[in-house]
């Protein structure tokens, strides 16, 4: 039973450090003149995970170390 516990324990300490391996980025989306752009677009390059700036051009996602991000605006 005790070593039960303890492979329990130990499995649920590895898929919480999996859980924590991304990263949360936060930014601001700017143009030429340093006005926030609303509504921007920034996506994970090579994936359909993105978000859209706020009012402030501010953002936050989830990526993992390495990942670019691409951002778009119209």
């Amino acid at each position: 039973m005790k070593k039960n516990l303890l492979s329990l324990l130990l499995l649920m300490l590895v898929c919480v450090q999996m859980a924590f391996a991304q990263t949360k980025v936060t930014g601001t989306v700017v143009d030429v003149n340093s006005d926030p752009l609303t509504g921007a677009s920034v996506l994970l390059k090579g994936t359909s995970v993105g978000v859209a700036t706020d009012i402030d051009g501010n953002f936050t996602i989830n990526a993992e170390a390495g990942q670019t991000l691409v951002i778009s605006y119209v």
